[in-house]
Order: C-alpha cells, then sequence, then structure tokens
C-alpha cells in the first residue's frame, strides 16, 4: 500500500494536543486509504511513545493525513467547553477534506485506552453541534485498543494506582477520596458520569454525527468495529470489553475481536505486531467493502 518516491510525512502542531501528518508525494484522487486517520493516545502518553502507532499507520494508508490527540490527565478536570475547543481543529481539517471532494475516501478512528474513547465522545459532542453538510456518506472504521472499561472508580483505581503492592495499598484511601471529589465536581457542573459517556460513544450507531448514516429501523451501523483486549490487562479489565463485544453483537454491529493472552494495557501491538496490524488493516477493508455495498444497493 506503499506510494513509490513518496517521501517521509512531516508532524505539524496544531494546538498543545493535536499534531498532523500530511502525506508525502502525491495524493491520487483514486487513493483506497481513508482521507483522514484520526489517532487518540491513552492518557498521559509520550509522544515519541505515539508516533509509533502513526509511523505504522502512515506505512498502513501513505496517502491519508493522520492527526495524533494526545490527552493528559488535566483533560479529566478540564470543563466541557474546554474539551471541546482543545480538539475542535480536527472539525477544521475535516471541514477542509470535504470541501476538496477528499472525504468520500473517509475516516479511520484509532483510539487506546479509555482516554481514547473520551475523546471521541468529545468529537461526537462537535459534530452534534456543528454538523458537516454531506450529500453522501463516507467509509469509516473503529478500532478499540483496550476500551472501554466501566465502573468509574475501579478503572480510576486501576488506572492511577502505582504498581508496588505497598504503595499500590498505601494509595488507594488518597485516590478514592480524590475520585469522589472529581465524581462530585462533575455532577455539580452537569456533566454525565464519564464511563457512561465512553461506553455510549463506542456504542453508538452513527459513529461520527452527520458524518457516519444513521441507521433507520430495521438497520444497523455501517461502521466496522475491531476489538483488541487481553486478559492481563490490569487497567481496563477484559470482563468490560467483553460486555461491550457482546452489546454491539447483539446491536447486529459488524465486529472483529483480538484477544490477547498475556499482553500488558494498550501493549498488544508490541506483543504481536503482525497479528496486530494485519487486523487493523484487515478493518479498513471492512469497512470500504460496507460502503461500496451501500452504493450499488442505492445505484
Amino acid at each position: 500500500m506503499n506510494v513509490n518516491g513518496a517521501s517521509p510525512p512531516k508532524l505539524q502542531k496544531l494546538n498543545s494536543q493535536l499534531f498532523l501528518l500530511e502525506p508525502g508525494g502525491h495524493v491520487p484522487d483514486s487513493s483506497p486509504n481513508p482521507a483522514v486517520v484520526l489517532v487518540f493516545s491513552w492518557m498521559d502518553a509520550s509522544l515519541k511513545n505515539v508516533q509509533k502507532y502513526s509511523d505504522k499507520l502512515a506505512s498502513l494508508f501513505p496517502t491519508s493525513k493522520i492527526i495524533l490527540s494526545m490527552m493528559t490527565s488535566d483533560f479529566y478536570w478540564a470543563s466541557q467547553r474546554s474539551r471541546e475547543e482543545s480538539i475542535r481543529p480536527i472539525l477544521s481539517v475535516l471541514r477542509w477534506e470535504h470541501e476538496h471532494g477528499t472525504l468520500r475516501r473517509g475516516i479511520f478512528l484509532h483510539m487506546m485506552s479509555n482516554a481514547g474513547g473520551i475523546q471521541l465522545a468529545v468529537l461526537r459532542k462537535l459534530l452534534a453541534q456543528s454538523p458537516l453538510t454531506l450529500d453522501y456518506h463516507p467509509p469509516v472504521a473503529l478500532s478499540l485498543d483496550s476500551l472501554p472499561g466501566d465502573n468509574g472508580l475501579e478503572s480510576a483505581l486501576l488506572s492511577f494506582a502505582p504498581q508496588n503492592p505497598i504503595f499500590r495499598f498505601l494509595s488507594l484511601p488518597f485516590l478514592t477520596t480524590l475520585y469522589g471529589i472529581f465524581y462530585a465536581f462533575s455532577r455539580l457542573r452537569g456533566d454525565r458520569p464519564l464511563f457512561a459517556e465512553i461506553r455510549e460513544a463506542v456504542a453508538a450507531a452513527d459513529t461520527l454525527p452527520s458524518i457516519t448514516e444513521a441507521p433507520v429501523p430495521g438497520t444497523t451501523s455501517s461502521v466496522p468495529r475491531l476489538y483488541v483486549y487481553s486478559e492481563a490487562d490490569r487497567v481496563v479489565l477484559a470482563k468490560h470489553v467483553k460486555r461491550a463485544i457482546e452489546e454491539a453483537i447483539e446491536k447486529g454491529y459488524d465486529v472483529r475481536v483480538e484477544r490477547f493472552e498475556k499482553s500488558a494495557h494498550v501493549a498488544h501491538a508490541r506483543a504481536d505486531p503482525e497479528r496486530y496490524w494485519k487486523a487493523v488493516e484487515e478493518l479498513w477493508v471492512r469497512a470500504t467493502r460496507e460502503s461500496d455495498g451501500k452504493r450499488d444497493v442505492r445505484l
């Protein structure tokens, strides 16, 4: 899928959270790659580590624009308005692609951990408030690495507690109190429970409002999903991801699952890169096949 003679993509900083990788070389209109790849990082990830994912995605989709969204723990405490402003440049990129006729090629969403789910939830709200006016529905694919979790307190303790057993035990009262303050603060501010929002965003039939097709009664989501998780994950427990998978299957969604036994949280690509990236690449094939099928029906 590589383009011969293409130069390496260059990283551009859009704001303190967002970075853009432009494709190198000429991009043909007939490119099978998505127009935009959105990478929503895990919390407090280093740019160096997330770039390992974007570099691989750039090799799979060499004619795609890739946006890296880096979420820090400050995002949890930020107001909804601040969260929206931090990722608003994504809308500008999507609008530019639409205005230049390239958004038809589609959007690939690659998100990691619950932080990735939070960012998707915020993007969905932005699109609901400022919808794109499209007369088509481009292919969209949803890759879910180590999410969604559930049970806010449990997930918070798993995420923030030290790995050392003694320090972990000593930190539990403090972390429980901190979570209680965060929960009360969020409710007073009128926010919904965070993990409920994450699961709702991931499970929504219209993944990207105004871009993906909202299913009519008797139909289901056109967005294929890939769930990657591990039985050994101590941050997002396998039981929570399995429940989300079961719910997606019950809704009739196109679901594929890569279940790992021993890899740690968001470490599955490192554990078996060939298996991981093959599943990611096949996900996009499924998305374009679904989109082509719908176009055939309309014709």
